[in-house]
């Protein structure tokens, strides 16, 4: 596998209502999706990109109030809006609703929640051991041993509190699996190990002060910037109590964690965290915080951005590229702005210019991620538009 290098950015916006009941949308069935266009956008929100399409086709498209200010990255070059519709609707995790116009007007909405299996609820302690162990994390093939030690050791000390999930007991876990709340205090449970605190407060310090400044920028949000300036304080600098609190609901297989860095028994910080929040990822396509990992026959796999080519430099210090190899397409990276610059933007730009390169259409989610400090997009939202015969499958190869 390769590693497609640039798109972890620092980081981490309603719609109409339709008349009539909704129905589930039969596309097939409407000549109108027929109709091809060029679309090329860069983390454009979904009721934006869908008043733009019904400007060029007269469909009329609408997103809920939950999807509405959610961004896409979309390449679509001279493909139907049938195939554009289903493969939006398999990146957000949603489906398309036709009220009972004619012609009929379309909705994305999210689909329903599944309803949970009782193996998942026996496997809390597995899920739980997720989040404490930074071993399981996904990294790339061609990190060298340093850079993995080193990466695995500053990701054991943000975790370092979460440690004391793997101290619960048979009896807790069957509480929590029953629906209870479970809390827990590092001033009242000796299993809370003192150097947790010491290892966590550094690093949390670090990631607290670095969202304040990148989401000062213009694309960023001030009132979040100034909550989290806020934070580090005399009370931060004091605060001396872990707390922890799990919840598990049984009816929707929710699973949370919060943690949180308490001062005479005030809140200053916390922290939510869930296992397995995100949908499977499809074959393809693997989570690396901002990294999407490419197997050999993906798409992507010959895609190289300049840095890639660089083997090394001159005397006065200006790379020295190979050339591009049979098959492979070069992309090139839009310039980083300044620190205080459209960082969303430019994020967005490299992943559409990197399916751009490869020639393949591509439907994909792009969001700020706040709990996260290197982060650009979600991997297992990224779906490449494929043909009409596949268009119903969510789990698709490149």
């Amino acid at each position: 596998m390769r590693t497609l290098r640039g798109m972890g950015l620092i980081f981490i916006v309603g719609a109409a209502l339709l008349t009539g009941a909704a129905q589930p949308a039969n596309l097939q069935a409407d000549s109108r999706l027929d109709q091809k266009l060029t679309l090329r956008e860069a983390g454009t929100p979904l009721n934006r990109l869908f008043q733009q399409i019904e400007t060029q086709t007269g469909v009329a498209l609408r997103a809920d109030k939950e999807l509405a200010p959610r961004r896409a990255i979309l390449y679509a070059p001279e493909r139907s809006l049938r195939e554009v519709m289903t493969h939006l609707a398999t990146a957000f995790g949603a489906e398309w609703q036709a009220d009972e116009s004619r012609p009929p007007r379309y909705t994305l909405r999210p689909l329903p929640l599944q309803r949970p299996t009782n193996q998942r609820a026996q496997n809390l302690r597995e899920r739980l051991r997720s989040l404490y162990q930074p071993d399981d994390l996904a990294l790339p093939d061609e990190i060298d041993e340093a850079e993995r030690v080193r990466f695995l050791t500053i990701e054991s000390q943000r975790r370092a509190p979460l440690r004391f999930l793997e101290r619960l007991t048979e009896t807790e876990l069957n509480a929590l699996r029953a629906g209870k709340t479970l809390e827990f205090s590092s001033r009242a449970d000796p299993r809370f190990d003192p150097q947790w605190l010491t290892q966590w407060k550094p690093r949390l310090e670090d990631e607290i002060g670095y969202l304040a400044e990148v989401l000062s920028t213009p694309k960023g949000d001030m009132e979040l910037s100034e909550y989290y300036g806020s934070v580090l304080g005399e009370a931060f600098d004091a605060s001396d109590e872990i707390r922890l609190r799990l919840s598990f609901d049984p009816a929707t297989d929710t699973l949370e964690c919060a943690l949180g860095l308490f001062y005479n028994g005030a809140l200053v910080y916390g922290q939510t965290y869930t296992p397995d929040g995100h949908e499977p990822i499809p074959e393809g396509y693997e989570d690396e915080d901002g990294n999407a990992r490419v197997p050999p026959k993906h798409p992507w796999a010959q895609v190289v951005f300049p840095d890639d080519l660089q083997e090394s430099v001159d005397e006065a210090g200006n790379p020295i590229r190979r050339p591009l190899r049979a098959g492979e397409s070069l992309a090139r990276p839009p310039d980083a702005p300044p620190l205080d610059g459209d960082w969303f933007s430019t994020g967005a730009l490299w992943i559409l210019q990197a399916a751009e390169a490869a020639g393949k259409p591509f439907a994909a989610e792009f969001y700020w991620r706040p709990d996260f400090i290197l982060s650009s997009y979600l991997a297992s939202s990224c779906v490449p538009l494929r043909s009409r015969a596949t268009s119903g499958s969510r789990r698709t190869n490149g």
